[in-house]
Protein backbone atom coordinates (compact mmCIF):
# COMPACT_ATOMS: atom_id res chain seq x y z
CA UNK A 1 0.00 0.00 0.00
CA UNK A 2 1.52 3.18 -0.78
CA UNK A 3 -0.24 6.15 0.61
CA UNK A 4 0.11 9.79 0.28
CA UNK A 5 -0.71 11.76 3.40
CA UNK A 6 -1.09 15.22 3.27
CA UNK A 7 -0.31 17.30 6.21
CA UNK A 8 1.59 14.52 7.81
CA UNK A 9 4.15 16.77 9.69
CA UNK A 10 0.75 18.11 11.56
CA UNK A 11 -0.37 17.11 14.97
CA UNK A 12 -2.40 13.94 13.73
CA UNK A 13 -0.01 13.12 10.42
CA UNK A 14 2.91 11.38 12.61
CA UNK A 15 0.49 9.56 14.47
CA UNK A 16 -1.27 8.67 11.08
CA UNK A 17 1.88 7.44 9.70
CA UNK A 18 3.08 5.51 12.83
CA UNK A 19 -0.31 3.30 11.85
CA UNK A 20 0.55 3.23 8.27
CA UNK A 21 4.35 1.99 8.75
CA UNK A 22 2.86 -0.58 11.51
CA UNK A 23 0.97 -1.74 8.54
CA UNK A 24 4.11 -2.02 6.66
CA UNK A 25 2.48 0.82 3.83
CA UNK A 26 4.92 3.64 2.12
CA UNK A 27 4.25 6.76 2.81
CA UNK A 28 4.89 9.99 1.54
CA UNK A 29 4.16 12.95 3.48
CA UNK A 30 5.30 15.76 1.39
CA UNK A 31 5.69 19.39 3.09
CA UNK A 32 3.74 22.20 1.95
CA UNK A 33 7.51 23.49 -0.08
CA UNK A 34 6.84 20.38 -1.91
CA UNK A 35 3.29 20.39 -2.54
CA UNK A 36 0.79 23.34 -2.40
CA UNK A 37 -2.40 21.29 -1.97
CA UNK A 38 -4.24 24.85 -3.36
CA UNK A 39 -2.65 24.64 -6.78
CA UNK A 40 -4.63 22.13 -8.88
CA UNK A 41 -1.84 21.61 -11.69
CA UNK A 42 0.65 20.87 -8.81
CA UNK A 43 -1.51 18.37 -6.71
CA UNK A 44 -2.35 16.79 -9.92
CA UNK A 45 0.88 16.49 -11.08
CA UNK A 46 2.07 14.74 -7.90
CA UNK A 47 -0.59 12.38 -7.69
CA UNK A 48 0.27 11.39 -10.76
CA UNK A 49 3.85 11.07 -10.19
CA UNK A 50 3.98 9.48 -6.93
CA UNK A 51 0.97 7.11 -7.40
CA UNK A 52 -0.65 6.39 -4.42
CA UNK A 53 -3.33 3.31 -3.38
CA UNK A 54 -4.97 5.57 -1.37
CA UNK A 55 -4.26 9.35 0.40
CA UNK A 56 -5.12 10.31 3.67
CA UNK A 57 -5.98 14.52 3.61
CA UNK A 58 -4.91 15.90 6.77
CA UNK A 59 -3.86 18.97 5.85
CA UNK A 60 -5.73 21.87 6.91
CA UNK A 61 -6.04 25.51 8.45
CA UNK A 62 -7.16 24.65 11.52
CA UNK A 63 -7.01 27.77 13.64
CA UNK A 64 -10.70 28.71 14.60
CA UNK A 65 -9.56 32.08 14.61
CA UNK A 66 -7.27 32.85 11.52
CA UNK A 67 -10.22 30.95 9.36
CA UNK A 68 -12.48 33.92 10.82
CA UNK A 69 -9.70 36.63 9.92
CA UNK A 70 -9.57 35.27 6.77
CA UNK A 71 -12.83 33.31 5.31
CA UNK A 72 -11.71 33.11 1.63
CA UNK A 73 -8.02 31.93 2.50
CA UNK A 74 -10.38 28.76 4.67
CA UNK A 75 -12.49 28.21 1.80
CA UNK A 76 -9.81 28.09 -0.10
CA UNK A 77 -7.72 25.32 1.85
CA UNK A 78 -10.12 23.46 3.55
CA UNK A 79 -13.20 23.23 0.93
CA UNK A 80 -11.56 23.85 -2.67
CA UNK A 81 -8.78 22.05 -2.31
CA UNK A 82 -10.16 19.20 -1.03
CA UNK A 83 -13.05 19.06 -3.50
CA UNK A 84 -10.02 19.34 -6.30
CA UNK A 85 -8.42 16.72 -4.26
CA UNK A 86 -11.03 14.20 -3.97
CA UNK A 87 -11.99 14.70 -7.83
CA UNK A 88 -8.68 13.68 -8.91
CA UNK A 89 -8.95 10.48 -6.15
CA UNK A 90 -11.95 10.03 -7.67
CA UNK A 91 -10.74 9.86 -11.18
CA UNK A 92 -7.52 7.66 -10.44
CA UNK A 93 -9.92 5.86 -8.45
CA UNK A 94 -7.75 5.99 -5.12
CA UNK A 95 -9.54 5.47 -1.36
CA UNK A 96 -9.66 9.19 0.13
CA UNK A 97 -10.02 9.83 3.96
CA UNK A 98 -10.57 13.16 4.96
CA UNK A 99 -9.94 14.58 9.05
CA UNK A 100 -13.28 16.83 8.95
CA UNK A 101 -14.17 17.99 12.71
CA UNK A 102 -17.03 17.76 15.22
CA UNK A 103 -17.58 21.55 14.86
CA UNK A 104 -19.43 20.75 11.84
CA UNK A 105 -22.04 21.08 14.78
CA UNK A 106 -21.56 24.54 15.94
CA UNK A 107 -25.15 25.24 16.10
CA UNK A 108 -27.11 22.18 16.58
CA UNK A 109 -28.06 21.43 19.95
CA UNK A 110 -28.94 18.37 22.27
CA UNK A 111 -25.74 16.23 21.78
CA UNK A 112 -24.12 13.81 21.07
CA UNK A 113 -23.98 14.11 17.71
CA UNK A 114 -24.27 10.91 15.59
CA UNK A 115 -23.47 10.49 12.19
CA UNK A 116 -26.83 10.23 11.00
CA UNK A 117 -27.27 13.70 12.05
CA UNK A 118 -27.74 16.85 9.95
CA UNK A 119 -24.63 19.38 10.55
CA UNK A 120 -25.22 22.87 11.09
CA UNK A 121 -22.01 24.95 10.77
CA UNK A 122 -21.69 28.36 12.48
CA UNK A 123 -18.22 29.66 11.91
CA UNK A 124 -16.00 30.26 8.86
CA UNK A 125 -13.91 26.95 10.10
CA UNK A 126 -16.76 24.75 10.42
CA UNK A 127 -18.11 25.84 6.96
CA UNK A 128 -14.97 25.36 5.09
CA UNK A 129 -14.36 21.67 6.63
CA UNK A 130 -18.04 20.86 6.07
CA UNK A 131 -17.39 21.91 2.21
CA UNK A 132 -14.65 19.41 2.06
CA UNK A 133 -16.18 16.41 3.77
CA UNK A 134 -19.02 17.15 0.89
CA UNK A 135 -17.07 16.95 -1.45
CA UNK A 136 -15.32 13.43 -0.18
CA UNK A 137 -18.13 12.18 0.42
CA UNK A 138 -19.58 12.83 -3.08
CA UNK A 139 -16.57 11.34 -4.70
CA UNK A 140 -17.17 8.03 -2.45
CA UNK A 141 -14.53 8.86 0.21
CA UNK A 142 -14.56 8.55 4.06
CA UNK A 143 -15.12 11.90 6.05
CA UNK A 144 -14.19 11.40 9.85
CA UNK A 145 -15.07 13.95 12.80
CA UNK A 146 -13.78 13.57 15.89
CA UNK A 147 -12.09 15.91 18.35
CA UNK A 148 -8.69 14.67 19.64
CA UNK A 149 -5.63 15.86 21.65
CA UNK A 150 -1.99 15.21 22.14
CA UNK A 151 1.18 17.21 23.54
CA UNK A 152 2.54 17.77 20.04
CA UNK A 153 1.11 20.43 17.71
CA UNK A 154 3.42 22.11 15.02
CA UNK A 155 0.59 25.03 14.80
CA UNK A 156 0.30 25.93 17.85
CA UNK A 157 0.90 24.49 21.46
CA UNK A 158 -1.78 21.57 21.89
CA UNK A 159 -4.54 22.17 24.91
CA UNK A 160 -2.64 18.93 26.83
CA UNK A 161 1.26 21.04 26.36
CA UNK A 162 -0.57 23.69 28.21
CA UNK A 163 -1.62 21.70 30.80
CA UNK A 164 1.50 20.37 31.68
CA UNK A 165 2.98 23.69 31.29
CA UNK A 166 0.97 25.32 33.85
CA UNK A 167 0.74 22.69 36.25
CA UNK A 168 4.97 22.10 36.25
CA UNK A 169 5.19 26.25 36.22
CA UNK A 170 3.89 29.45 37.69
CA UNK A 171 1.39 29.92 35.26
CA UNK A 172 -2.93 29.71 36.15
CA UNK A 173 -4.74 26.88 34.17
CA UNK A 174 -7.47 28.85 33.20
CA UNK A 175 -10.10 26.17 31.55
CA UNK A 176 -13.45 26.30 29.88
CA UNK A 177 -16.35 24.60 32.10
CA UNK A 178 -19.37 24.91 29.91
CA UNK A 179 -17.62 23.01 26.62
CA UNK A 180 -18.54 19.32 26.22
CA UNK A 181 -16.49 17.37 24.28
CA UNK A 182 -16.03 13.14 23.65
CA UNK A 183 -11.81 13.50 22.97
CA UNK A 184 -10.04 10.63 22.00
CA UNK A 185 -6.05 10.54 22.14
CA UNK A 186 -4.46 11.40 18.61
CA UNK A 187 -3.12 7.62 18.74
CA UNK A 188 -6.20 5.68 18.82
CA UNK A 189 -8.02 8.21 16.14
CA UNK A 190 -4.99 7.36 14.08
CA UNK A 191 -5.54 3.83 14.13
CA UNK A 192 -9.10 3.91 13.87
CA UNK A 193 -8.40 6.18 10.58
CA UNK A 194 -6.10 4.02 9.07
CA UNK A 195 -8.31 0.54 9.98
CA UNK A 196 -11.48 2.44 8.25
CA UNK A 197 -8.88 3.01 5.04
CA UNK A 198 -7.92 -0.56 4.97
CA UNK A 199 -11.71 -1.79 5.33
CA UNK A 200 -12.34 0.44 2.66
CA UNK A 201 -15.25 2.40 4.60
CA UNK A 202 -16.91 5.43 3.33
CA UNK A 203 -19.14 8.24 3.87
CA UNK A 204 -18.86 9.39 7.20
CA UNK A 205 -17.78 7.94 10.50
CA UNK A 206 -17.22 9.31 13.72
CA UNK A 207 -14.60 8.94 16.33
CA UNK A 208 -15.29 9.79 19.82
CA UNK A 209 -14.48 8.97 23.67
CA UNK A 210 -17.35 6.89 25.39
CA UNK A 211 -18.00 9.79 27.77
CA UNK A 212 -17.74 13.41 27.54
CA UNK A 213 -15.51 16.06 29.60
CA UNK A 214 -15.11 19.57 29.76
CA UNK A 215 -11.89 21.30 29.62
CA UNK A 216 -11.36 22.03 33.02
CA UNK A 217 -11.90 18.33 33.89
CA UNK A 218 -10.06 16.73 31.14
CA UNK A 219 -6.99 19.26 32.58
CA UNK A 220 -7.58 17.54 36.03
CA UNK A 221 -7.47 13.88 33.83
CA UNK A 222 -4.13 14.96 32.70
CA UNK A 223 -2.55 15.97 35.28
CA UNK A 224 -3.19 12.92 37.25
CA UNK A 225 -2.11 10.50 34.09
CA UNK A 226 1.55 12.69 34.61
CA UNK A 227 1.62 12.83 38.29
CA UNK A 228 1.28 16.71 38.58
CA UNK A 229 -1.25 18.74 40.73
CA UNK A 230 -4.37 19.23 39.67
CA UNK A 231 -4.85 22.56 42.12
CA UNK A 232 -4.16 25.24 39.50
CA UNK A 233 -6.98 24.24 36.96
CA UNK A 234 -9.11 27.27 37.79
CA UNK A 235 -12.89 26.25 35.71
CA UNK A 236 -14.00 29.04 33.85
CA UNK A 237 -17.10 29.54 31.38
CA UNK A 238 -16.07 30.22 27.36
CA UNK A 239 -18.67 33.45 26.98
CA UNK A 240 -17.46 34.78 23.58
CA UNK A 241 -18.21 31.91 21.29
CA UNK A 242 -17.71 33.86 18.14
CA UNK A 243 -19.37 30.58 16.67
CA UNK A 244 -17.79 27.71 18.36
CA UNK A 245 -19.88 25.14 19.65
CA UNK A 246 -20.77 24.44 23.20
CA UNK A 247 -21.83 20.94 22.42
CA UNK A 248 -19.46 19.36 20.71
CA UNK A 249 -19.94 15.79 21.34
CA UNK A 250 -20.44 12.96 19.14
CA UNK A 251 -21.24 9.46 19.47
CA UNK A 252 -20.99 6.35 16.45
CA UNK A 253 -23.52 4.54 14.86
CA UNK A 254 -21.07 3.02 13.29
CA UNK A 255 -18.48 1.45 15.72
CA UNK A 256 -16.60 4.64 16.27
CA UNK A 257 -16.64 4.85 20.44
CA UNK A 258 -13.12 4.95 22.17
CA UNK A 259 -12.45 4.45 25.54
CA UNK A 260 -13.40 6.60 28.16
CA UNK A 261 -11.38 9.69 28.30
CA UNK A 262 -9.43 8.75 31.33
CA UNK A 263 -9.04 5.71 29.53
CA UNK A 264 -7.34 7.81 26.13
CA UNK A 265 -5.65 10.49 28.74
CA UNK A 266 -3.82 7.25 30.41
CA UNK A 267 -2.52 6.36 26.79
CA UNK A 268 -1.45 9.93 26.02
CA UNK A 269 0.45 9.57 29.46
CA UNK A 270 1.94 6.16 28.67
CA UNK A 271 3.13 6.56 25.16
CA UNK A 272 4.17 10.46 25.25
CA UNK A 273 6.09 10.77 29.02
CA UNK A 274 7.27 13.55 30.67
Amino acid sequence: MRVLVTGGSGGLGRYVSRALFARDATVMAPQHEDLDITRLDDLRAYVESVKPTAVVHLAAIANVDRCAERPEEAVAVNGVATYRLASICRRFKVPLVYMSTNDVFSECRDGPFSESRAPAPGMAYSWSKYLGEVAVVEAGGLAVRANFFTRHCRAKQSFAAYVLECARGDRPLLCHSNVLATPVYAGTLAERLVEALCAEVTGVLHVASSDAVNRAQQARLICAAYGLPAEKVTPRPLEDRRGRPLDARLTSERGGLAGTVQEEVMKMAKEEPL
